[in-house]
């Protein structure tokens, strides 16, 4: 039966949710890397910083879909430099899976251009034909395994969503699932679904799990201050990730026979945080008056990330455990108040995920776990700015035009990405391939950190010049995962696929 109905008439529905023993979550772990993980003033999380080994599959958040031409869009300029930082971290872990997420929340945002993109893709043949040719360019060029649809959300009149969404979703799907098949690659292809009942409703879920691959379900931003306006809460401090809303929320998809192990659950690695109105009422119920203060490193109201909130607790910020619901809350800063996870209340909710046969966990994000400071291997900076600190560029050692190492690739005018690294460790650099016919190749001992069809010389006629470092400790990362620009990026920097 498809859950298309009021709540008050779930009143006196049983459901009986699945019931195992065991360990069916290890079948799946999930990271989201933020893209813009790496812009932070503190804690920058790299591709390379991920901590691989705990992760099944990687999803890279996330591109867009430009609104005029319908094609597969990077989410930010810096993005398309990321891609296969991030998708090379396969090559030594075998087993990983690197996806692109497609959507986000503010893709759907009343003020922005891409505000209806979702609902007039879903109704349009027109527009779908030209999004799938471009979303199996851009897995090709960039090397991704899959791909994960992000609509936040369908129908739902304040994320511009309208009716026909319903079932048009359902056809998108389907017919992106055929355009996967058809393309010879064994592509995965999942929906991120929320978990609340408000939002869960304009999902036909019983006709969409027959075309993706498993439901990832975003159970934590249960709560923040947007509550505030919501008549049935209202202003009062709630922790944002809570086991019984969690189990509610897993009974709308028993309640559609949607097998277990085919749906993963959500864990964040980030509190929601308020500003109590009362310092002294500190719990649950009590009254906020706004956002929390931005932490020193994400600087972003309203949200700290796990590595903030350790810090907070490492000062002697008082916390609390609610057993009931597996959570942790922190009272810090007089009248500062977040929610949030560690490994005690973690291990809560991935023994209830077990215990109903789920199909695995996925994190939000692995970009706001643990980072260290300072970088202690090469990276590339940001276009046209230089080298983090205690980073430097590293330095060429060929041609007439010695000095940094870099890239203009993608760039404007005469801005550059440079090649930083630690100046304890520091690798020189070589430009390889010669024109007309270039072929470049690296020798025995070196690292190809990114390719051009110029260089910073004649441009190639065919084929690529390749930028090669000295093998050293700190550039081992890119040694054995990656070259930084595939070799068909001028089509997403030049052409139509770059929004």
């Amino acid at each position: 039966m498809v859950f298309k109905y009021s709540c008050a008439r779930l009143i006196n529905v049983t459901i009986t949710p699945p019931s195992c023993s065991g360990s069916s979550l290890s079948k799946r772990t999930i990271g989201y890397y933020e893209s813009w993980g790496n812009t932070h003033p503190c804690n920058k999380m790299y591709p390379e910083g991920i901590p691989i080994g705990s992760y099944t599959h990687l999803n890279f958040a996330f591109a867009f879909i430009n609104p005029s031409t319908f094609v597969v869009s990077p989410m930010s300029d810096r993005d398309p430099a990321l891609y296969t930082h991030f998708t090379a971290l396969k090559n030594t872990n075998p087993g990983l899976q690197t996806w692109i997420s497609i959507g986000r929340w503010s893709m759907n945002d009343l003020d922005q251009p891409t505000a209806t993109t979702f609902s007039d893709l879903a109704g349009s043949t027109d527009a779908q034909t030209k999004f799938f040719a471009s979303a199996l360019l851009f897995l090709e060029t960039y090397g991704f395994d899959s791909v994960n649809i992000d609509w936040e959300y369908p129908i739902a009149p304040e994320w511009s969503g309208k009716p026909a969404d319903y079932q048009n979703y359902v056809t998108f799907l389907q017919n992106f699932r055929n355009a996967l098949h058809s393309s010879g690659h064994n592509y995965g292809f999942t929906i991120t679904i929320p978990s609340s009942f408000w939002y869960m409703q304009h999902f036909n879920i019983s006709a969409i799990k027959k075309t993706i691959d498993w439901f990832n379900v975003m159970s934590y931003d249960l709560h923040s201050t947007w509550d505030s306006t919501n008549k049935f809460l209202g202003p009062f401090i709630a922790s944002h990730t809570n086991l019984m809303e969690i189990d509610n929320a897993l009974s709308l998809l028993w309640h559609n026979n949607i097998d277990p192990d085919n749906v993963v659950l959500g864990l964040s690695f980030y509190g929601q945080s308020f500003t109590l109105a009362n310092p002294s009422c500190n719990t649950p119920g009590c009254v906020f008056t706004s956002v929390g203060q931005a932490g020193t490193c994400t600087q972003s109201v309203g949200t700290l990330s796990f590595a903030e909130i350790q810090c907070l607790v490492a000062e002697g910020a008082k916390v609390t455990t609610n057993t009931t619901v597996a959570v942790k809350m922190v009272t810090y800063n007089t009248n500062q108040w977040v929610s949030y996870d560690n490994t005690e209340t973690f291990q809560m909710k991935i023994d209830f995920a077990n215990s109903h046969c789920l199909g695995g966990t996925m994190v939000w994000a692995s970009s706001t776990d643990n980072a260290q400071d300072p970088i202690t291997s090469c990276q590339l900076g940001e276009c046209g700015q230089s080298c983090p600190t205690s980073l430097s560029p590293a330095q060429r050692s060929d041609g007439k035009n010695r000095g940094n190492t870099g890239t203009n690739m993608g760039c404007t005018g005469s801005d550059s990405w440079l090649y930083c690294c630690p100046s304890n460790d520091m690798p020189t650099c070589t430009w390889r391939g010669t024109t007309p016919f270039c072929d470049g190749k690296c020798h025995d001992g070196e690292v190809e950190v990114t390719s051009s069809t110029s260089g910073t010389g004649a441009s190639c006629w065919m084929g690529h010049k390749v930028l090669c470092c000295l093998k050293t400790a700190s550039d081992l990362a890119v040694s054995e995962c990656c070259t930084i620009w595939p070799s068909r990026l001028s089509l997403w920097t030049k052409g139509s696929y770059h929004q």
